[in-house]
């Protein structure tokens, strides 16, 4: 395994939640957890799902417990990566036609970037409480990995934000829209 990478324990993804109206909120929790610089694991720092982690907030309003909120535009269920000073997300229009990746700065909550990764010209079907942008990212030291199943896949430089490459190529009927997520391992990332 290459030296710079760092370990997968140290990859976070963090679950939201999503609005059927558009812009749905993100935030920032004001907790000692949230606002580590030592990235968790998935599951916890053992990875069966218990935190040591104490006073963590209890409460939340839209000012109790919160450092900051930003709007997200359209529809999305991936959750969110983050790594460093960078939280990655997915979204798509209703309709399936535009697929997005955005970058949030985690110290302020504002935007890095929000880019139009693929145009649908025929988007498969998707059941109503799904939408395209529900795999979430993966992500790695300098490289995040956007997927939208069928629909293309891409991996970008997370520090020029530049497409490093592009899959269009994956044919697979998702049935009820994608949800399978990319992974990182050894061996491939």
């Amino acid at each position: 395994m290459p030296s710079d990478r760092p370990p997968l324990s140290e990859i976070i993804r963090v679950h939201t939640y999503d609005h059927e109206a558009p812009p749905r909120p993100f935030a920032s929790v004001a907790s000692g957890v949230a606002r580590s610089r030592k990235p968790a694991a998935v599951s916890g720092p053992d990875g069966n799902g218990h935190s040591d982690a104490r006073s963590l907030p209890l409460h939340w309003s839209e000012t109790q417990n919160v450092l900051w909120k930003t709007a997200i535009h359209d529809r999305g269920w991936s959750s969110p990566v983050i790594y460093g000073e960078q939280i990655w997300l997915t979204s798509a229009t209703k309709d399936g036609r535009e697929l997005f990746v955005l970058c949030i700065d985690r110290e302020a909550g504002g935007s890095s970037g929000d880019w139009k990764l693929f145009d649908v010209s025929e988007p498969q079907f998707v059941q109503p409480f799904n939408t395209p942008a529900s795999p979430t990212p993966v992500i790695e030291a300098g490289r995040v990995y956007i997927t939208f199943g069928a629909a293309g896949t891409a991996c970008i430089d997370t520090k020029t934000f530049r497409v490093l490459w592009v899959r269009r190529d994956i044919e697979c009927n998702h049935f009820r829209g994608a949800g399978s997520s990319p992974f990182c391992s050894a061996t491939c990332c």
